[in-house]
């Protein structure tokens, strides 16, 4: 289970570089139900990632596309919740902190995937451990990403003439 989220916040810390607006729109929607996450991040009493049972029936025929792009907008909170740790951890010079912000990270994970639109803690852990056992599933994440990620460039690249020499008098 621990390389599963090491796994896990390591795509996360990958995506989060390259889906800023997609997760920007992820945190946008968040925060709009934020009353109503509330009370299932509440509902989370602290876990971690590694306490929650995955829920069952989760395999690439039953995950449709719009719970692949929940899954992908939860992986991009956890990578920001992660990058953010990462920092705090890597300035403090106390182990026991250091420990003590590991533990806090592994719980404001659960809380960034509890704020995700239409996936539960439950349904992330199934779906990032059938994503680890399907490598069908697994290609069909990659590929969505990639489809996420040419839909945030520029469709129109501006095209710049280089400038003239000017005339020698």
């Amino acid at each position: 289970m621990k390389n599963q989220i090491v796994a896990s916040l390591a795509v996360a810390l990958l995506l989060s570089t390259s889906m800023a607006s997609f997760a920007q729109e992820a945190e946008a929607e968040a925060s709009e139900a934020a009353e109503a996450e509330s009370s299932a991040a509440d509902a989370n009493d602290g876990r971690t990632l590694s306490q929650i049972e995955p829920a069952e029936g989760f395999s690439n025929d039953t995950i449709d596309d719009a719970k692949i792009d929940s899954f992908i907008q939860a992986v991009s909170m956890v990578g920001q919740v992660g990058a953010h740790y990462t920092k705090l951890m890597q300035e403090e010079p106390d182990e026991d902190k250091r420990n003590f912000l590991v533990e806090t990270a592994n719980k404001d994970i659960v809380k960034a995937i509890s704020a995700a639109p239409n996936i539960t803690p439950e349904e992330f852990v199934a779906i990032d451990q059938a994503s680890q056992a399907d490598d069908v599933l697994n290609k069909r994440i990659l590929a969505r990403i990639e489809e996420i990620r040419s839909e945030n460039k520029p469709k129109e690249r501006l095209q710049f003439s280089e400038p003239e020499p000017e005339p020698a008098e």
